[in-house]
């Protein structure tokens, strides 16, 4: 029997012998490969999500800081003691979680012929979680001002 007389399946099998399963050898490749840029992208976007929510308590933390330091400023400036820790849960608010202390050092100072006037210094630090921790956060305000007119 000539070639041209065999039956056309027997040609096409004798044409594609050794070319079986390449199609699943490149289907196999591209799930992998998209299975990894999947799970990039995932682990990508749960960074950018950390980052964001520590940018917002970084940024909570320094105002509960600077609660702190403008509550000793108007104790000191009318004549009570600056000195306190405001425990969590006593701010109002998201700075409820933060827990803040203040100290604050006075020294008198005299000009010849001038009134003598007080210089504070007024250090408030907000700290939130415990250190090592995912959602610790510490801030530290330091601050000086006088009753001098």
């Amino acid at each position: 029997m000539s070639a041209s007389l065999r039956p056309i399946a027997a040609r096409r099998r004798r044409s594609h012998n050794g070319q079986h399963g390449f199609t699943l050898v490149v289907a196999v490749f591209l799930i992998t490969a998209l299975a990894v840029l999947g799970l990039f992208m995932v682990s990508i976007s749960g960074t950018q999500h950390q980052t964001t929510m520590l940018a917002g308590l970084g940024a909570q933390g320094f105002y509960a800081a600077r609660a702190g330091a403008e509550w000793a400023v108007y104790r000191a400036l009318n004549g009570a003691s600056c000195n306190t820790t405001f425990a969590a849960g006593t701010l109002a608010g998201s700075m409820g979680d933060y827990t803040v202390s203040v100290s604050c050092t006075s020294t008198t100072h005299s000009v010849a012929g001038d009134p003598s006037f007080t210089v504070w210094s007024v250090t408030s630090t907000a700290v939130r979680g415990v250190l090592g921790e995912r959602d610790h956060v510490a801030r530290t305000l330091t601050i000086s001002f006088t009753d001098a007119m």
